[in-house]
């Protein structure tokens, strides 16, 4: 699973969920509890809870087509890298763009990964709206 920091990010930089059935996500509510949910039927409308912060925590899967969807490839690897820590290391560039450089993202799980990429991708694209 996503980390919840990286998670807060995505969605700060823009990136918009449509709940689905089994997707994961937070809700902050505002006398401090929090949890970690999952959308159990579709259509569930979570906006109507009111006093509460959802936070959508994207699967690798998703993370992935998301990456895929704003026109980048990807390809993820893992072994042992910083002082024998296992890390993922997850490439990408933009596809068919020779101009955009190949960048390598290296974190504990696939999924910080595919999530440390899809933000540097929607910040490109808030700098680039500019």
């Amino acid at each position: 699973m996503v980390s919840l920091e990286l998670a807060k990010k995505l969605k700060d930089a823009g990136l918009e969920w449509e709940p689905k059935k089994f997707d994961l996500y937070t809700a902050e509510f505002t006398n401090g509890s929090s949890g970690i949910f999952s959308v159990l039927y579709d259509g569930q409308n979570l906006e109507s809870v009111t006093g509460t912060e959802f936070i959508w925590l994207p699967s690798l899967s998703q993370l992935l087509a998301e990456i895929e969807g704003r026109g980048y490839w990807w390809d993820v690897s893992h072994g042992l890298v910083d002082n024998g820590v296992n890390k993922y290391r997850l490439t990408t560039s933009k596809k068919h763009n020779t101009s955009i450089p190949l960048m390598i993202f290296n974190s504990e799980t696939p999924e910080d990964a595919a999530a440390s990429v899809l933000l540097w991708i929607l910040e490109r694209e808030k700098d680039e709206s500019k």
